[in-house]
């Protein structure tokens, strides 16, 4: 009991909640799947197909369309896009997302790679990276691309992967969303592919686990001294 009470001090003493040391898990879905990522896909009525989601997320080997690169590291990588002949006409905008959330230091940067697949002629579909705070607000995007015939990457081709970067102002918990957005008939399917993503380890976080380590061995050696 005395440990326990030893531990809930030096907890309090570097100023760590449970929200302060969220560990990052999965970053390069090597998993396989989304484990350790929230997952949103929201529902909309399509003209055909009833109720329908008007997008997808899931973690792929590989993408077999317009020339697209495979993992970048390991042998799997997320993909989030919208929907492809769903006809929402009318349904509004909406986002495709999966988040996680982690504690950053100040001035630590968070990174990774992306490519996007250009699935749709007009520009109606988007994808990104985006950064929240710990409130949910918007912070930074650090990579972002738009469907449509105007831009660099052809219609219904891939780009090459484009590393991004952003460092945390200040330490905290922050949020971060590979998603897509998609509006009007979401007929055709544009995706943003994701992979290598780094996050360092929180300070605070390692000096709770050697505080933890401490009080296990000195613990031990009661133990023995008592035997």
């Amino acid at each position: 009991m005395r440990i326990v009470r030893t531990l809930a001090s030096l907890i309090l003493s570097l100023g760590v909640t449970a929200s302060a040391v969220a560990l990052p898990v999965n970053l390069s879905f090597e998993s396989g799947n989304l484990s350790g990522w929230t997952v949103s896909n929201p529902l909309a009525i399509g003209e055909f197909t009833g109720l329908t989601p008007v997008g997808s997320a899931s973690v792929l080997p590989l993408f077999q369309f317009g020339g697209a690169p495979g993992p970048i590291d390991g042998s799997f990588m997320a993909a989030v896009g919208t929907g492809n002949a769903s006809l929402l006409p009318g349904q509004g905008a909406f986002d495709i997302t999966v988040q996680q959330s982690f504690s950053l230091d100040a001035g630590s940067t968070l990174s990774g790679n992306s490519f996007f697949y250009n699935g749709d002629f007009a520009a109606q579909d988007s994808v990104w990276v985006r950064i929240l705070d710990g409130g949910g607000n918007i912070l930074a995007t650090p990579w972002i691309q738009v469907s449509g015939t105007g831009g660099v990457t052809p219609f219904q081709g891939a780009s090459p992967w484009t590393s991004w970067a952003w460092s945390a102002p200040t330490t905290g918990s922050y949020t971060l969303v590979l998603g897509a957005s998609t509006f009007g008939d979401d007929r055709f399917a544009t995706f943003g592919f994701h992979d290598g993503i780094r996050v360092p380890e929180p300070s605070s976080l390692i000096l709770l686990t050697a505080g933890i380590g401490a009080l296990v061995m000195r613990a031990r050696g009661r133990r023995v001294n008592k035997t």
